[in-house]
C-alpha cells in the first residue's frame, strides 16, 4: 500500500498504540481514537516476555524500556512455601534472541507508547462505523465523525464495537477462578528482586515481581465466588499458610489498590475482517493470564498487522498474510493458557502432589522447546 493510505485505529490501548507506531515507521499517518477523556495511569504490572521485547526492539523502544523496567533473570514456579517446582530461565532467551525480559508498571509502558504516537484523539467513543465503497468512517457519541479511512483497526477490547457491529461469532467463556491484582509499597529481598515468582496452592496461585525500587506487583487467582467483604483481609486469610513473604506483600498494599479483573477467554482465534477493518488483541482473542501472554500477543498483533499492511500491495493480500502468520501462534497460546489454568488450579491434594512431582521431573529442554514457539516472532 502507498503512504497516501489512511488508517484509523479504534482504541488507545497497548495493541492499538503498537500498530500506530509500526505504521508510522513506514511513513503512514494513522489516527488513534480513544474513548477516555484523558490517558491516566491505570492498571497494575505487566511482564514483557522476549517476543514482546523483540517487537519493541524493532520499533526502537527497547532501550527506553530497559531503563524504566526491572530486568528479569527467570520465572520461578514454586509450591506455597517457595520450594521450586519448575523454572523458565530468561537468560537463555536473552542469549538466543538478544533481548531481556522485563517487569514494569502498565501505565509506564502506556505513557512511553503515548509519547511516540500522534495524533491521539481523546474522548472519542465510537458508536458505529459506516462503509461507503472502499472507505470507512467512524461516528462518535459526541455527534462528530472521523475522516474516511482505507482501513480500520479495532483494538477496543473484549466487547469491541467494531467486531460486534459486524459479527456475533466470537465464543467467550468465563474462567472458573477469580483474579485480584495489586501494587505493594515495598522492595523485595535482594535474592528475589530480579525474578518472577508464582506459588501454586490448592485451587489458587499467587504471583509477585518487583517493578521498581519501591513497588512490587502481585496477582492472586483462586476458585471462589466473588467476595463482598473486606477483600484484603480475605486474601490475607486465604493465603495464611503461604510463605510469610506473601503476607508482607499483601499487607504493604493499600486496600484501594486491590484490583479485580474479570477473566474471559476464547477457545480459538477468528480474525474478524471484511477488507475494510480488522480487530486485534482482546477484541480478537481474549486470553486467560496463565502464560502472561495477553498483552504480548496484542503487541505482536499490532506489529504484524502493520507490517503486512505496509508490505503488501493490497489490503486483501495483507490480511491473508496476517491470518496465516498469526493464527497458529495465537491458537497455540490460547490452548496452552487454558490447559495451564486447569493444571494450576487443581484442588485435590493427591493430584497436586502428583502434579508437582511430575513437573519437577520434566527435562528443561522440553519446556524450552515449548517456550521457543511462543517467544519467536515472525521475521518480515
Amino acid at each position: 500500500m502507498n503512504n497516501e493510505s489512511r488508517f484509523g485505529i479504534l482504541g488507545g490501548g497497548i495493541g492499538g498504540m503498537v500498530a500506530s507506531l509500526a505504521l508510522s515507521k513506514h511513513g503512514f499517518a494513522p489516527h488513534v481514537y480513544e474513548a477516555a477523556k484523558e490517558l491516566r495511569p491505570v492498571g497494575a504490572g505487566i511482564i514483557l516476555a522476549p517476543n514482546a521485547m523483540n517487537v519493541f526492539q524493532k520499533l526502537g523502544l527497547y532501550e527506553d524500556l530497559i531503563k524504566v523496567g526491572n530486568c528479569l533473570e527467570s520465572m520461578c514456579l514454586t509450591d506455597t512455601k517457595l520450594n521450586p517446582i519448575a523454572q523458565n530461565d530468561f537468560k537463555i532467551w536473552e542469549k538466543k534472541f538478544g533481548v531481556k525480559s522485563i517487569a514494569l508498571h502498565r501505565s509506564t509502558l502506556h505513557a512511553l507508547l503515548q509519547q511516540h504516537n500522534e495524533p491521539i484523539h481523546l474522548a472519542k467513543r465510537a458508536i458505529k462505523v459506516e462503509f461507503e465503497g472502499t472507505k470507512s468512517k467512524l461516528f462518535f457519541d459526541d455527534g462528530t465523525f472521523s475522516p474516511s479511512f482505507d482501513f480500520l483497526i479495532g483494538s477496543d477490547g473484549v466487547h469491541s464495537m467494531l467486531r460486534q457491529q459486524f459479527s456475533k461469532k466470537m465464543q467467550l467463556r468465563n474462567a472458573t477462578y477469580d483474579c485480584w491484582r495489586g501494587l505493594a509499597r515495598m522492595k523485595l529481598p535482594e535474592n528475589r528482586a530480579n525474578k518472577l515468582f508464582e506459588l501454586w496452592g490448592s485451587g489458587a496461585r499467587f504471583g509477585f515481581v518487583q517493578l521498581d525500587e519501591n513497588t512490587t506487583y502481585w496477582y492472586f487467582t483462586f476458585i471462589k465466588p466473588r467476595i463482598s467483604e473486606n477483600i484484603k483481609e480475605y486474601i490475607i486469610q486465604y493465603t495464611k499458610d503461604f510463605d510469610p513473604l506473601v503476607r508482607q506483600i499483601l499487607e504493604a498494599t493499600p486496600e484501594e489498590d486491590y484490583l479485580n479483573t474479570s477473566i474471559v477467554e476464547t477457545p480459538n482465534f477468528i480474525f474478524y475482517e471484511n477488507n475494510l477493518f480488522g480487530v486485534i488483541g482482546d477484541a480478537a482473542h481474549p486470553i486467560s493470564p496463565n502464560l502472561g501472554q495477553g498483552a504480548c500477543q496484542a503487541i505482536e498483533d499490532g506489529y504484524c498487522l502493520a507490517e503486512c499492511l505496509a508490505k503488501y500491495p493490497t489490503i486483501e493480500i495483507a490480511l491473508k498474510s496476517f491470518k496465516e502468520i498469526r493464527s497458529p501462534k495465537v491458537n497455540l497460546v490460547l490452548s496452552r493458557s487454558y490447559e495451564m489454568g486447569k493444571i494450576a488450579h487443581l484442588q485435590s491434594p493427591i493430584l497436586i502432589k502428583l502434579r508437582n512431582t511430575l513437573m519437577r521431573t520434566i527435562p528443561s529442554f522440553v519446556t524450552e522447546f515449548q517456550n521457543k514457539k511462543i517467544y519467536t516472532i515472525h521475521q518480515f
